[in-house]
């Protein structure tokens, strides 16, 4: 998201601007001059590894598609020990290098992956679902399995709608996706996210792990 008149609301704490004390608030006045999906986060401290962060919507001027509803899918890869616990234990005198494999949780919408709300179709309709990986280290795959997606924006940018069967979805990266419902509701389908890294040792049920929710 472009920032012009305003840099100094961007960049690293203490250096573009003072952080925000503690119990405190700040208000950020900004004019968008873009649409679509993004996501705001800290960058202090690498509190965003630890839950500082959210998705950020600016609403289309004019109709990207036709559809019935937005849904989004902000995904985040979450683990069990802080940020600052982790690197201490890496950077530690004495403990062997590469370090012992950390095995990141899912977050869908802030919930762990499978307590997630079920997605609600209406026979026949269109819908967009944003898919954002607001992550420090994780990919997220995002599938309907026996639906097709058809891609219709990246990272703000409007696209040639262009039709896959899922999306690979990077830290920091953003798709939206345009979704057919089934012409009936007699069966259910299911959602799949899963979370997964190349960069580290693959731990079937861990690396990669799949969450599944009800459509």
């Amino acid at each position: 998201m472009f920032l012009k008149g305003t840099p100094y609301y961007d960049g690293t704490g203490m250096v573009t601007e003072c952080g925000i004390p503690p119990g405190k608030n700040f208000t950020y006045y900004v004019t968008p001059e873009q649409e679509g999906t993004y996501w705001i986060h800290s960058h202090y401290n690498h509190q965003d590894a630890d839950g500082l962060r959210t998705p950020f919507i600016i609403r289309d001027s004019t109709p990207i598609a036709d559809y019935e509803d937005d849904l989004l899918f902000s995904l985040e890869d979450w683990y069990s020990v802080p940020f600052q616990e982790r690197v201490h234990s890496i950077l530690k005198a004495g403990v062997p290098f590469p370090p012992a494999p950390e095995y990141a949780y899912g977050l869908i919408n802030g919930y762990n992956g499978n307590d997630t709300k079920p997605i609600s179709f209406k026979p026949g309709k269109k819908y967009r679902i944003r898919v954002l990986n607001m992550g420090i280290t994780e990919q997220f795959k995002f599938s309907l399995p026996g639906h097709k997606m058809q891609i219709i924006e990246v990272e703000g940018e409007r696209t040639v709608p262009y039709d896959v069967d899922g999306v690979d979805v990077g830290p920091g990266q953003r798709y939206s996706v345009l979704v057919e419902a089934k012409d009936t509701d007699e069966f259910n389908y299911i959602y799949n996210v899963t979370i997964y890294a190349g960069f580290i040792t693959l731990a079937p049920g861990r690396n990669p792990h799949s969450y599944f929710g009800l459509v």
